[in-house]
């Protein structure tokens, strides 16, 4: 049995608020411990934001290419 921090935490979890896709809370505890089938991920801070940066810098590119081309 959850704990009631553990439960308040599983019903506010980001990725279950915004995407509204139902998942376990044991997949949830694995996913928060890294343990299972997360215990692969990367966890440093930069090995996930640098991805992300440069996909955004891409997506910015993108739209700035498509203003000025179809003008």
């Amino acid at each position: 049995m959850p704990t009631l921090l553990e439960f308040a935490g599983y019903i506010h979890f980001v990725c279950g608020s915004i995407f509204c896709q139902f998942f376990e809370f044991q997949d949830y505890k694995n996913f928060i411990e890294m343990k299972g089938n997360y215990s692969t991920m990367p966890t440093g801070v930069f090995s996930s934001m640098i991805p992300a940066l440069i996909r955004s810098g891409q997506g910015f590119t993108y739209v700035a290419l498509s203003l000025v081309l179809t003008d």
